[in-house]
């Protein structure tokens, strides 16, 4: 096993930035989920709870969901299908195993995406989920568009479309090595429920409610 992946080494280079108490902190993390355990930290957003959604504007982004392969604009597959780029967005396949994607695009360009899936599809979470709840399972922001709170947009929107169809909760997490993850997840709103600890050597899992 590699010491740490390049996710991690990019989230050791960027505190660093922040000072040695953040760069301690960073690996330690990674080295823990690369040689002990992966934990997961599992939140949980009410929707009645939400701040309002993003603002509309002339120059604001366009939220939607895609239906099928075909509507994925071609220039950004292709870019995100470049083995060169090891881009972990997630496979078109996902469509077709029920789950609901979703984009965000400014001026003709797909910024950030995220998949959702409902109950009947997140059997396999570390909680059981009621039929009025969904899951965030996963949220990919292109690197050139990072550090624009678009995971944020994006999330709003979406969840604001999901409640007038009458879900009223939404669950996401995270690993406890992505800090920025962590933060930007609390910042929509999300309050943290528990974690699991799933051990590298034994892959025994073990859950924790707070």
């Amino acid at each position: 096993m590699k010491l740490v992946k390049k996710g991690k080494t990019q989230l050791i280079l960027g505190a660093a930035q922040r000072g040695p108490g953040a760069l301690a902190r960073q690996v330690w993390l990674a080295l823990m989920d690369s040689f002990v355990r992966k934990r997961h930290l599992v939140f949980r957003l009410d929707a009645g709870s939400r701040e309002g959604g993003p603002k509309a504007g002339k120059n604001a982004a366009q939220v939607r969901e895609i239906l099928s392969p075909g509507d994925f604009p071609q220039d950004a597959l292709a870019l995100l299908n470049d083995p060169e780029a090891a881009h972990d967005w997630g496979a078109m396949g996902w469509l077709e195993a029920g789950w609901r994607l979703w984009v965000l695009e400014k001026d003709g360009h797909v910024q950030a995406l995220a998949w959702v899936r409902d109950a009947a599809h997140s059997r396999d979470f570390f909680v059981p989920l009621n039929e009025y709840e969904e899951l965030f399972w996963h949220i990919y922001v292109l690197p050139q568009y990072r550090g624009r709170n678009l995971q944020g947009q994006l999330w709003k929107a979406i969840v604001a479309d999901r409640m007038a169809d009458g879900v009223q909760g939404f669950f996401t997490n995270c690993r406890d090595y992505n800090v920025p993850s962590k933060l930007n997840i609390q910042k929509v709103g999300f309050v943290p429920v528990g974690h699991c600890d799933e051990g590298r050597l034994t892959r025994r899992r073990v859950w924790r409610s707070y």
